[in-house]
Parts: C-alpha cells; structure tokens; sequence
C-alpha cells in the first residue's frame, strides 16, 4: 500500500488492521509551476479576471471551520491596510459564514472569494501572493498538496502546526497555533515585511521541493517496486 503521508500510513494501519511495514510514504507531486516568471500582462490578466487587490495573503483548500480561515480574517483588522486575504475552495455554508463575518467587521474590501478557479491560474496566483497560509488543525481532513505547491511555488508559507504540515515543509515555513490569535499576526506581519526572512525561506523552499520533484517520487517508486 502506497499513500501521501505518515498520518495516513497510520491512519490506515489502525482501521484495516495492515502491518505498518507493508505500507510505504510516497511524498506527492503537486501541480506545475512554471520556473520562468510569467509575463506582466499574463498576470495582470489573471489579476483583473478574479479582481484581485495589489498584495494579498493567499489560502487554499476546503472553506470550512477546521481550516481557520477566520483567524486569518482578524489578523486583517491589525495588518496593513494594503493587504488583502484570497480564499480559493469551492462554496460551502461556511464561506457564506466568512463573508458575514468581514462584512460585519468592515473588512469586505479585503477578502475576496474564488469558488471556480481555472486551474491554468493557479501558477499566477502563487506569483501574485505575498503569503500563502494554510491553517487546518489537527482534526480536519487536511491535504498536503496545497503545501507542496507552495514549496514549488517558492511561496512564504504561514501554516497551522500540525504533523502533516511539518512532514510536507519542514524548515521552509512559519508555524503556528490558529487558536493563538498573537501568533497568527505575529507570523504574517513577518511573513509580509521582512524581505530577510523571506529570502531564507525561498532558499529553503527550493531545496525542500526537491522532495517533491518528478525525478524523486519516481525514484522512491522504484525503490518500492523493486523491492517487491
């Protein structure tokens, strides 16, 4: 049995009852990022396709209240005024819960909802943001796929400290607890402002993604195979 993570490796051992040695830990691939950046005007196209403000802060995954989106959203009220959040996942109760809440808080300027994303632009929107952040607990059904992308994207990352996370980035992100409301700020104003840091992350970030490279995942497959 092959699958994406060692929480799921464990996950499954326990419900199917599987020895935990015939189960190996593949790391993902994640979608294509194009190493040459794109051109202005592409990314101004995609900018003005979706309305997108000028900075924001860039999350993606399922809308629901696991995923602490609205943690992000009261960062917003003590950040700069320039920056913005894009939440990118397909309508649910709970986005329609989200847009209340910013819209109650006169924070609905700032946050904009993409429910249909064509999935050509996805590389656009990770040049475009400043930050991505990604903040499921430990109880959701969270992926790590989008965390990889990021990598791959060399995309500063702000993400919730969970296991799963830190299997997928190790070094190359800022971890937080999204119940801890001072940490969260604390993180992405660090994340938006200090060009230092962020250069040490993308370092990071680049060498990380090598473990998620085509020529790594079929390499481990080999590895598995043959050793059947």
């Amino acid at each position: 049995v092959i699958t994406v993570s060692t929480p799921a490796r464990e996950e499954l051992s326990e419900r199917l009852s599987i020895d935990p040695s015939k189960i190996e830990v593949v790391m993902p691939l994640a979608a294509r990022v194009p190493q040459e950046p794109q051109a202005r005007a592409e990314l101004e196209h995609t900018r003005r396709k979706y309305g997108l403000p000028e900075q924001f802060i860039l999350m993606l995954g399922t809308v629901e209240p696991h995923h602490n989106h609205k943690a992000v959203l009261d960062a917003l009220a003590v950040l700069d005024s320039n920056v913005g959040v894009v939440v990118c996942g397909r309508r649910t109760v709970y986005s329609d819960f989200l847009l209340r809440y910013a819209r109650e808080r006169h924070l609905a300027a700032r946050v904009d909802f993409i429910y249909e994303l064509t999935p050509a632009d996805l590389p656009a929107l990770f040049r475009m943001a400043r930050v991505f952040a990604y903040l499921p607990d430990a109880r959701s059904e969270a992926s790590i796929v989008p965390v990889v992308e990021a990598l791959r994207a060399e995309l500063p990352m702000v993400l919730s400290d969970t296991r799963l996370n830190r299997e997928a980035a190790g070094n190359a992100a800022a971890y937080v607890n999204p119940e801890a409301s001072g940490e969260v700020v604390a993180a992405l104003e660090n994340a938006l402002c200090d060009e230092s840091w962020r250069q040490t992350m993308r370092q990071r970030e680049r060498r990380r993604a090598e473990l998620f490279s085509e020529y790594a995942v079929a390499e481990r497959l080999i590895q598995i195979y043959t050793s059947l």
